[in-house]
């Protein structure tokens, strides 16, 4: 697999539902959100990471990729080490393989997610699920009344 191939499987899990594909990028703009899906290399090899959050749309981002942000991970040793491997485009494994992990992991732990946060309100339901929101902007908070 290349990035190539690693955007044409975000795109056909993304673009199916609403999600406009423009780089490195798909977003689904909405009344009050604009959710996002961001894939980026590390700077230490052949290796992605696949970002997703959200962005008020009534809120300056001030230089933010989105004012709620996660990244694809899970919590599962065994996930996660499956997760990096297949997002490690050097990692030998089994092409049909790879494609099946990427595509269940980004529906069960993205898609499912985003899917249901489609206001603010839903987002401050979303954020206060959060273990903690260490890493939510301090603009976000008051706007949200967090």
């Amino acid at each position: 697999m290349d990035k190539k191939d690693l955007i044409n499987l975000i795109s056909d899990t993304f673009c199916p539902v609403g999600f406009k594909h423009k780089g490195n990028y798909w977003m689904l703009r909405e009344i009050e959100l604009t959710k996002m899906i961001n894939l980026q290399k590390s700077n230490f090899g052949n290796y992605f990471y696949i970002n997703y959050g959200f962005i008020l749309n009534k809120l300056d981002r001030d230089g933010l990729v989105a004012h709620v942000f996660e990244r694809l991970a899970s919590n599962d040793k065994e996930e996660q080490t499956n997760l990096t491997n297949c997002l490690n485009l050097d990692y030998e494994i089994l092409e049909q393989k790879r494609i099946s992990i990427l595509k269940k992991l980004m529906n069960d732990k993205v898609l499912k997610k985003i899917q249901g946060v489609s206001s603010e309100l839903e987002l401050v339901e979303y954020i206060k699920k959060r273990p903690q929101m260490n890493d939510i902007p301090l603009s976000v908070k008051k706007y949200l009344n967090l």
